[in-house]
């Protein structure tokens, strides 16, 4: 498994377990796969960037109604 794990850097732990039972006919659950590699070194850092919350929105709106949709990134939370 790690050598696959080395032969398919880009692959997640999710696509490496179903590699394995494709391949190989040995089941292997994600999270088993996932333990080995952070075990050995081998997880890569997350590819997502943090945002920092605000204390208010940036855009404001105008009118009743006119947001109707919002992120998640727009509400602090505090504690």
């Amino acid at each position: 498994m790690v050598e696959l794990a080395l032969e398919y850097p880009e692959l997640s732990s999710r696509e490496l377990a179903f590699k394995i039972t494709d391949e190989q006919g040995v089941y292997l659950s994600e999270s088993s796969v996932y333990r080995i590699l952070k075990q050995r070194g081998l997880i890569p850092a997350p590819n997502h960037i943090l945002m920092a919350a605000s204390n208010e929105f940036k855009d404001k709106t105008q009118f009743v109604h006119q947001m109707w949709q919002t992120d998640f990134t727009y509400f602090k939370i505090i504690g």
